[in-house]
């Protein structure tokens, strides 16, 4: 398996946990507050010697210019296509369907495509420096804090309505406990007073 086939199968596996994280509704946002690919993390190149997905400088990201393979110095060094890791954009598609003599060459494509104001719910701040890998470790980190966080509070507000109803079976104990112990006193006290009813009637026959 080259390194393009082991590049896609590791980003499919990454795709569910992906559609799983949590985005901030962009329902009912105005066209400025909507995101553009080429401020993404996930927005990133793929390398024509090795194969790999990197990260998609801001030259490629603001202009379309795709650096030159300094070990050749006449090819690029990325392929004009770009590509998105969380599958929210499809960009091979959208070059082909893009035509006009404004959108004749790669580099003026690619500045489309990335410039596009998108209603994205995957989009992830890029961070400079950062591969749309490790935007992909940086989210699943951040997700896992979440998550980790969302379980110790069930786990204390759990705890705290087991130890409720603790509390609250052991008044309920209580309570009939005392009922009982009222209802033995009066019994008690019931049975003394007939015998000395009884007693008293019982002597006064005798008389």
């Amino acid at each position: 398996m080259n390194c393009e086939h082991l590049e896609n199968a590791r980003l499919e596996a990454f795709a569910p946990a992906i559609e799983r994280w949590p985005r901030q509704s962009t329902e009912n946002q105005s066209m400025e507050e909507m995101v553009k690919c080429r401020d993404c993390g996930f927005f990133g190149v793929r390398n024509r010697s090795t194969r790999k997905i990197e990260e998609a400088e801001a030259s490629i990201r603001t202009e379309g210019r795709i650096p030159t393979d300094t070990r050749t110095g006449t090819k690029l060094l990325y392929e004009s296509t770009p590509v998105c890791v969380a599958g929210a954009a499809d960009f091979r598609s959208e070059f082909e369907n893009l035509t006009g003599s404004q959108n004749s060459s790669p580099g003026a494509r690619l500045t489309k495509c990335c410039g596009k104001k998108r209603d994205c719910r995957k989009f992830v701040r890029w961070v400079i420096g950062m591969s749309p890998k490790d935007h992909i470790d940086m989210a699943f980190l951040a997700e896992e804090k979440r998550a980790n966080r969302e379980w110790l509070e069930r786990g204390d507000r759990e705890g705290r309505e087991f130890h409720s109803r603790l509390e609250q079976e052991r008044r309920d104990f209580d309570s009939k406990l005392a009922s009982k112990s009222r209802l033995n006193s009066l019994f008690v006290a019931g049975i003394g007073i007939g015998g000395a009813i009884v007693g008293a009637t019982f002597g006064a026959l005798i008389k």
